[in-house]
């Protein structure tokens, strides 16, 4: 009898190993789907988990960014998001929509949005920050096209009006 409760108990034991492994990859698979960069951080900055596209942005893989922090990853922003990142575990408020550029590992100058989510543990209590960033690099362009344009367009509109009132002085 002694062998069997043994036996039961290793086979739960690798049940649940196997169930947890199977949450893991899943989780893995949903974070790497996710068409932003998504990372969480504990309190102390350190990053615990990152999607693919996270670490892509970086020029690692997602194990390679995993026990980093900011400081390591953007050394010349990590203050400002360090803070932002304080600013929202401290009052348990979200911070979203932040319009910002980064520099990737090419060092290409990109904007994106990011939105800053307080993240808890299974007792509600906040252990750290959620981070999904979206690239919106080309909307911010073709805004700044558009704005361009029309300052353009307005500095045409005033030199045809200046142009016309002349004409019209000229005709008087």
């Amino acid at each position: 009898i002694g062998m069997i409760g043994c036996s039961h108990d290793i086979g739960a034991r690798v049940r649940a190993e196997r169930e947890e492994r199977r949450q893991r990859e899943e989780l893995r698979v949903i974070l790497d789907g996710v068409p932003a960069m998504v990372w969480y951080k504990d309190r102390d900055n350190n990053i615990l988990r990152a999607n693919a596209a996270a670490a892509a942005s970086v020029g690692a893989t997602p194990a390679e960014m995993e026990g980093r922090s900011t400081y390591d990853l953007f050394p010349d922003e990590a203050e400002k998001y360090h803070h932002d990142d304080l600013e929202v575990i401290r009052s348990g408020v979200a911070k979203l929509g932040i319009v910002e550029q980064i520099q990737t590992v090419s060092g290409e100058k990109r904007w994106i949005r990011t939105d800053k989510i307080p993240y808890r543990d299974e007792r509600g209590e906040i252990v750290g920050v959620l981070v999904f960033a979206v690239d919106i690099d080309d909307q911010k362009r073709a805004e700044q096209a558009l704005e361009q344009a029309r300052d353009t367009l307005e500095l045409r509109v005033q030199q045809r009006t200046a142009a016309l009132a002349e004409a019209n002085a000229h005709l008087r």
